[in-house]
């Protein structure tokens, strides 16, 4: 993701791309970003990518349980700080 934001805002995308809330993550992801909808989308769309897998895209509205967004936080709190050294 090109624009910076942060773990909390990080967290509740990906709890709302897990339970199937795309629109809503795309909406956050804007207000918090001043970007696009499109740069959003995309971005949005690269972070449930990363954070799931291929799976994505064949993702339901159903939750895969805290216990994987509590692994996919931790895996993308790493990434995000080796972006900012």
């Amino acid at each position: 993701m090109a624009a910076e934001i942060s773990e909390e805002v990080l967290a509740q995308l990906i709890q709302l791309l897990e339970s199937g809330q795309k629109i809503q993550a795309i909406k956050i992801y804007r207000e918090t970003t001043g970007v696009g909808l499109k740069e959003a989308k995309e971005a949005v769309e690269a972070l449930g990518v990363s954070a799931f897998g291929e799976k994505y895209s064949k993702m339901k509205t159903s939750g895969s349980g805290c216990c994987t967004a509590i692994v996919l936080l931790l895996v993308l709190g790493a990434v995000l700080v080796d972006l900012s050294v």
